[in-house]
């Protein structure tokens, strides 16, 4: 599996409202900080209480892209990122690990994902997967008064 593969409409949105009304619920309690006052992030595997419907997104996606559900992680866990602002800095991760990302809910000017040098188009529901290893990532600055909420989905490639 290479490059960078988008499905479109792959979680329902009864689902992204689910996860989105419980992202806005708990975020500023139970989420680390990472830019003061504009993005917060959790990894869902140390947070108590997930919701159901986030494993069932998360076996959607999985499934869209013929992904393994028991997939290993590799050293990436699953996480919930929340954004109000600005953007996700270009960065590359550790070698060898893989993500599938689901657009929970995206704000009203930018948020796409960039890869490498591409913008790539997605709407709330939308997923993507690609070598997070190897390609470098980050999003578009955002703005807007509807946050970016993204789940993120770590996994090696057997």
């Amino acid at each position: 599996m290479g490059g960078v593969m988008v499905g479109k409409a792959v979680v329902p949105a009864e689902l992204l409202t689910q996860i989105e009304a419980w992202v806005v619920r708990c975020y500023e309690d139970e989420f680390r900080e990472v830019r003061p006052g504009r993005w917060w992030s959790a990894r869902l595997t140390a947070m108590k209480g997930v919701p159901l419907f986030v494993a069932e997104a998360r076996a959607k996606a999985f499934d869209h892209f013929a992904i393994p559900r028991d997939a290993p992680g590799g050293d990436l866990a699953d996480f919930v990122n929340f954004h109000k602002s600005g953007g996700v800095h270009m960065h590359t991760d550790a070698p060898g690990q893989r993500r599938i990302n689901v657009m929970v809910s995206k704000p009203e000017v930018g948020g796409n994902p960039f890869i490498g040098t591409k913008e790539i188009e997605v709407g709330a529901g939308d997923a993507w997967t690609f070598d997070c290893g190897a390609q470098s990532h980050g999003s578009v600055e955002m703005a807007g008064d509807r946050p970016r909420i993204v789940l993120s989905f770590g996994f090696k490639e057997a």
